[in-house]
């Protein structure tokens, strides 16, 4: 099984496809051959030698007992399987699998490479550690965080070792995603042996290229945005159309989710998860100041981030549970930031940030704290008076999202009534006191 799992199947469907796309992918089979040809079952052996461990040194027994269980218990084959897929210009996600002979499951890990000739390497200082497999790997296909072990056997055979049943795979020897049982082929396990399938090795090879590609790409620009967003800037590459912004980026740092204080609902707090990464963002405009907590997942863009704001102004403290305004903003940046998808869709976050600003400018200047430099078309609507915060490109204002279906819907709802008061009247005042409406409400 080891030999038909390393040699016909991850190793020919990976080479195959890499040769189908032309993507440059190169795997490598390393190891000794030797001893792999050579290698016959011996977990009896090993249990009698724990065994035998257990009752000898008493005084130590308890840790001598551990190591030599993990070692027998996390036994890896002698031979592995390593995929160089390239991602960008002089970048490369080396990936290595390693096959555990008791457990009977692949593990994972992956380590980035950057070439001294490719343009990450500006946007990087040296020697900097660009990224831990967790965060290439964790959540690659959704909810696969690599936790556990999905041989359902493995409390029985860690229980064989006298290693507690929660007992974890060493990180030196990555994690046993599912999406890396599928790509070996792994599609069920038994007491005696595991079952192999070609198809779903085939059907998986694709999604995997691709999917390191994707997720290698969007760490690395994450991180450049992070790095760039801790100087209170943000990074040309994720700019979108928007007026002059007066508001500016004060802070941005990293925070714990046991620091969030009760500024933030607690209905968003406990729903963080602890795969998670939060950071905090000031942004300000003369006397005002904004306050965001930004949640990014491990799978983001592909969940974009989720942004709660506390808006802080010479008239008070405003939150989305008592201003309707700062309510719109969170509903900008969370509800629609399916518009900020598209092209560059790696650098998503500054482009979050930035509607952020831009509509902190709106807020100030439509409340009246700030000099009023841009123009508005229906400032304010509803007796909350809520502001727009859509900038129209073309026309350079800002308005409604809906402003012109609205008003092409209210148009067609008049001149109903008007055709309906001309059936039913020739009074020509009737019809100038309805023009005279028109022109006020709609201009």
């Amino acid at each position: 099984i080891y030999k038909q799992w390393y040699q016909r199947r991850v190793r020919g469907q990976v080479t195959g496809y890499a040769e189908y796309l032309k993507l440059g992918t190169t795997v490598t089979l390393s190891g000794d051959l030797e001893i792999a040809k050579n290698m016959t079952s011996d977990s009896n052996s090993d249990t009698e030698e724990v065994a035998e461990t257990e009752t000898k040194h008493s005084s130590k027994r308890r840790s001598a007992v551990s190591d030599l269980g993990k070692k027998k218990a996390f036994k890896a084959y002698p031979l592995t399987v390593e995929v160089v897929v390239p991602c960008d210009e002089g970048v490369h996600a080396k990936v290595l699998f390693t096959y555990l002979t008791k457990l009977k499951v692949v593990t994972v890990s992956i380590s980035l490479m950057i070439t001294t000739a490719s343009p990450w390497r500006d946007k990087f200082s040296v020697g900097t550690d660009y990224m831990s497999s967790r965060e290439l790997l964790c959540a690659l296909w959704p909810g696969d965080h690599g936790d556990e072990c999905p041989n359902p056997e493995t409390p029985t055979i860690l229980n064989k070792y006298s290693l507690p049943t929660k007992t974890k795979i060493p990180n030196s020897l990555g994690r046993p995603f599912l999406w890396a049982q599928r790509l070996a082929g792994i599609t069920s396990w038994g007491s005696h042996d595991t079952t192999l399938d070609l198809a779903t090795s085939r059907n998986t090879v694709a999604r995997f290229l691709d999917a390191i590609k994707q997720r290698c790409l969007a760490r690395l620009s994450l991180k450049y945005q992070l790095r760039i967003l801790a100087s209170n800037k943000t990074v040309k590459e994720g700019a979108i159309p928007q007026p002059t912004l007066l508001t500016e980026v004060v802070s941005w740092k990293e925070v714990q989710v046991e620091s969030v204080g009760e500024e933030y609902p607690a209905r968003v707090t406990q729903q963080i998860s602890d795969k998670d990464t939060l950071y905090e963002v000031i942004s300000k405009r003369g006397k005002t100041s904004c306050k965001g907590l930004v949640v990014l997942s491990l799978d983001y863009p592909t969940t974009p981030p989720f942004t709660v704001l506390q808006i802080t102004s010479p008239s008070g403290t405003a939150t989305a549970r008592n201003d309707e305004n700062v309510r719109a903003i969170e509903e900008e940046l969370n509800v629609h930031v399916e518009e900020l998808y598209g092209e560059n869709v790696e650098y998503l976050l500054t482009k979050v940030v930035s509607r952020m600003c831009m509509c902190l400018d709106v807020y100030v200047e439509g409340k009246g704290l700030e000099p009023q430099i841009k123009f508005f078309i229906n400032k304010f609507r509803g007796p909350e008076n809520v502001l727009p915060y859509v900038y129209n490109v073309e026309k350079q204002y800002i308005m409604w999202k809906n402003n012109i279906s609205s008003i092409d819907r209210s148009s067609m709802g008049i001149f109903i009534v008007l055709n309906l008061i001309l059936s039913l009247s020739h009074d020509v005042n009737i019809l100038t006191m309805l023009c005279c409406y028109i022109i006020i409400k709609f201009g």
